[in-house]
């Protein structure tokens, strides 16, 4: 019994030396570094309680009126439970989750006006929200008519306001209806 216990206590010493050296090897003092950061965060720091419901699917629709013609654009909002994300060096982590839009768009696409350029509705970045993990904004931001304006890449307008939207672009925003947020529990 002795020997086994003495076997066992150098796999441990080993595997411990290979988890001090290796990341000294491979990447060097930052890279040791960032390893031992990174086991310190995952074993010793506290993580959020995980979510109960880990998927939902959140249908849309806007229906808006272009130049007259009325258009509807109908999708769901996917949201799915990503894991525990971090901040800083040593700090306390979040639940993250990914979202995607089930037509693949990065967003409520209403207008391209040219290749780079396109007016859409932004409801990603809403996660948080729809899942019920704390209340990221208020109701009221994922339920009014927000435009945002995309050029070259970049946001160059968020928000646009009705006026303009109908003065610049033709277009009037008749309904935006979104399923609302579900209530998560946490463990």
């Amino acid at each position: 019994m002795r020997k086994v216990f003495n076997i066992a206590i150098i796999i441990v010493v080993a595997i411990l030396f290979l988890l001090a050296i290796v990341p000294f090897v491979l990447g060097g003092a930052e890279g040791a570094f960032n390893t031992y950061r990174f086991f310190f965060k995952y074993f010793s720091a506290p993580k959020p309680p995980k979510p109960m419901i880990r998927r939902g699917d959140f249908p849309l629709t806007l229906v808006y009126e272009i130049n007259g013609e009325e258009k509807v654009i109908e999708d769901t909002l996917i949201c799915t439970y990503d894991g525990v994300a971090w901040a800083g060096d040593f700090s306390l982590g979040w639940n993250a989750w990914k979202e995607r839009l089930k037509s693949g768009n990065k967003g409520v696409i209403i207008l391209r006006l040219d290749k780079e350029s396109i007016l859409y509705y932004p409801i990603l970045g809403s996660a948080y929200y729809f899942m019920g993990d704390g209340a990221v904004r208020d109701a009221d931001y994922y339920r009014v008519a927000r435009i945002d304006i995309v050029e070259g890449g970049h946001l160059v307008t968020k928000n646009v306001d009705a006026e303009e939207l109908f003065s610049k672009y033709g277009i009037r925003i008749i309904s935006w209806e979104i399923a609302p947020p579900i209530v998560n529990s946490f463990k």
